[in-house]
């Protein structure tokens, strides 16, 4: 979740640069300040705050639901799998010392346990591979998803120029209760998705 708030506050961080040109252009060559919530040039804004959105967004509970039982199913695989693997070779050393493998046997073996170590590494950093893409795909889905609503709701509503990002490890320090839109963006959200469970 944490790159797709860095992600939307790379993209915010250069909207509020163009904010801050107009409303420095605006001071100069005016007298009078334009409202709290109009920028020079009829200039509107609003902020959602992500780390609510986050929150309380069904899908993204739903979503980072599945992503750690599909996480804890790998790990109890792989867990299983390097506890036989360790059983395996317990046992032959219970063999070795037992005196009942040859020199050959021995080394044979170990070099067979040696390959299966080596197989479960590559296992283990398959699966992180693919829980990372995955991780990643649901993440870019779900971003696009969410600036499409933001940007439906924009024009079938308020019409602000910029909808800004809003989060507690974000590069905006201040934002204006009078601002937020986070309530209307998460109701339509997650009616959004009650409807399309249904369907």
């Amino acid at each position: 979740m944490n790159k797709i708030s860095i992600a939307l506050n790379v993209l915010f961080a250069l909207a509020i640069a163009v904010l801050f040109y107009f409303q420095l252009n605006n001071n100069y060559s005016k007298s009078t300040s334009a409202p709290k919530d109009t920028l020079a040039g009829g200039i509107t804004i609003a902020y959602v705050n992500t780390d609510s959105l986050w929150k309380k967004y069904e899908k993204v509970k739903i979503m980072e639901a599945e992503l750690e039982k599909s996480g804890s199913r790998i790990e109890s695989e792989l867990k299983a799998k390097a506890n036989a693997l360790q059983q395996e070779a317990y046992t032959f050393q219970e063999k070795i010392q037992a005196g009942s493998v040859t020199q050959e046997q021995a080394q044979a073996k170990e070099a067979e346990l040696m390959q299966k170590q080596q197989d479960l590494y590559q296992l283990k950093q398959t699966y992180e591979e693919k829980a990372a893409d995955e991780t990643m795909k649901k993440n870019e889905e779900l971003r696009k998803e969410i600036f499409a609503f933001i940007d439906k709701f924009n024009k079938e509503h308020d019409n602000y120029t910029f909808v800004l990002s809003y989060s507690s490890i974000g590069s905006i320090m201040v934002a204006d209760s009078s601002l937020d839109i986070t309530k209307p963006i998460l109701e339509g959200l997650n009616e959004e998705y009650k409807k399309s469970k249904e369907r």
